[in-house]
Parts: C-alpha cells; structure tokens; sequence
C-alpha cells in the first residue's frame, strides 16, 4: 500500500512543480519584456535627442563631466540588473528542465532526480539517454541567462554574456565534484554546455539589437 501511494504521489508532485515553475517563468517573461521595453524607449529617447542638448551643456567641461559620471552609473546599474535577471532567468530554465527529465525520459526505478544524495547512490544505473535533459538543462539554462543578461546591458554586451556562462560554469564544477558522473559527461558537459552557449547567445543578442542601439552602446 506505502509503495503505491509513493509512486501515484511521484507524478502529481512533480506535475505540481511543474506547473509552479511555468507559472514563474511566464511572470518572469512578462518582466524581462517589460524592461526591455523600457530601457529602449530610454535609449531611443537619448538618441534621438542627443542633437537637441542645449548648447551651454557642449560648451561647458563641468557640466558634461557631471554628465558623463551619471551616464557611466547608470550603465554599471543597468549592466547589474541585466547579470542578475540573467542568473535568474537561466537558473529557472535549468530547474524547470531537470523537473520534467523524470516525465519525458523516466529515471532508473527508487530514483529522485530531485534529490542529490539518490542521485549518487544510483548514478551507476543510469543510461546514456539519462543524461540528455542534464546536459540541455546545463545548455539552455546558460543560453538563456547569456542572452537575457546581453539584451538587457547598457554596455560590454557580449562580456556579460560570458560572464552569466562562466558563473553557470563554475556551478558545473561544482557539481562535478558533489554529483560524480561518467567521464564523457563530464568533458561534454564542461566543454560545450556553458562558454560556447554563452558566445552563441552574445552573438544573437547583437543581431537582433536595432542599428541605432549597437551605435550607442558601442560609444
């Protein structure tokens, strides 16, 4: 009876958690969307008035000193919120992931893909199929954070996109070390799932930003 309970219980609690971290996502989508927004109406705002500044600020040192300070402050803060939206973003996409592995490609029987310590008892049992939502979790989840935290960035763009994919990085170490798993993995894993997606996720950032933002930001 305790068994067949826990295995009906298995499914609706991931299908729960499921739900939960779509409902989050699709906030969190609303507020990336939202900000984008708003930080383009900003920049196409400096843009296109750039050549109606009142002369006395071109003519006087001071004042475009004071200028310039506020601009570069206002990048770093910008630049911050864009890394952490992006670890956030990349975070819940990774999570989301390995939630649903179990449903799409069911782990070996007694494993709880969930919890790390059943996880390492039984990663001897696990296939090379188990391995597949890991390593696009790991890939996705850093793709999405690169290009989130590239779109959002007032400068450096592509820097912070590698920036996201290194912090990504380091946490694959990290579990390399908590979570042994076969070699191959692993050299996939660190190899191809973090710097290179946050590269490609640069590189698509920057061909989708409009020409007069690529000019600003690149000043």
């Amino acid at each position: 009876m305790n068994d067949n309970a826990s295995e009906s219980a298995t499914p609706r609690r991931l299908a729960t958690r499921a739900i939960g971290f779509r409902t989050w996502a699709v906030q969190l989508f609303k507020d990336v969307s939202a900000s984008m927004k708003l930080l383009y109406a900003t920049d196409a705002y400096h843009s296109q008035n750039a050549s109606l500044a009142p002369p006395r600020r071109r003519r006087c040192q001071a004042l475009g000193v004071i200028y310039e300070r506020q601009d570069q402050m206002g990048a770093i803060a910008r630049n911050t919120v864009a890394v952490v939206l992006g670890l956030v973003t990349g975070s819940l996409v990774n999570m989301g992931l390995i939630m649903m592995s179990g449903q799409v490609i069911p782990p070996p029987e007694g494993v709880d893909v969930m919890n790390t310590d059943s996880l390492r008892a039984s990663m001897r049992l696990f296939q090379p199929k188990h391995f597949l939502f890991p390593f696009l979790a790991h890939a996705l989840g850093t793709f999405v954070g690169g290009f989130v935290a590239s779109m959002l960035a007032a400068t450096q763009k592509m820097k912070l996109a590698l920036g996201v994919s290194a912090f990504f990085l380091l946490g694959g170490i990290v579990n390399v070390f908590l979570l042994p798993s076969p070699i191959w993995f692993t050299a996939l894993d660190l190899i191809g799932a973090y710097i290179p997606m946050g590269w490609f996720a640069g590189k698509l950032a920057a061909s989708l930003r409009p020409e007069s933002l690529k000019t600003r930001s690149s000043a």
